[in-house]
C-alpha cells in the first residue's frame, strides 16, 4: 500500500516474540545527504513508537505475527505532523485487516 510519503509492505510471519517487527528504509537515491536519511529514519522510527498499541492491540489476538517495512518514497524532507498521520492511516489499515 502507499501512503505518502511511504511505501509499505507487509507479511505474515510464524508467531515470534513480539507481534510485529519493523523495517525502516530511506533511499540514498532520494535523499543524497546521511543526515537528510538518518532525520526521517528518526521521525518514522517515533511515528511508529508513540503509535504502535494501535497494531500491536490487534495482533495480540492472533496466532500469527507481522513484518513491516516502510520504505520512503518522498523527495524531500517532511514534518513530523505529516509523517505521524500517515503513520496512523498505516497501522490503522493493517490492524483492520489482521
Amino acid at each position: 500500500m502507499v501512503v505518502f510519503p511511504f511505501r509499505v509492505v507487509y507479511i505474515r510471519i510464524p508467531k515470534g516474540d513480539v507481534p510485529v517487527s519493523i523495517l525502516v528504509s530511506v533511499p540514498k537515491k532520494r535523499f543524497h545527504k546521511a543526515v537528510d536519511r538518518n532525520r526521517m529514519k528518526r521521525l518514522t522510527r517515533e511515528a511508529y513508537r508513540r503509535q504502535k498499541q494501535i497494531l500491536w492491540n490487534a495482533m495480540e489476538e492472533s496466532d500469527e505475527s507481522i513484518a513491516i517495512a516502510f520504505i520512503c518514497i518522498a523527495s524531500s524532507l517532511c514534518t513530523y505532523a505529516n509523517v505521524y498521520k500517515s503513520m496512523n492511516k498505516i497501522l490503522t489499515r493493517i490492524a483492520d485487516i489482521a
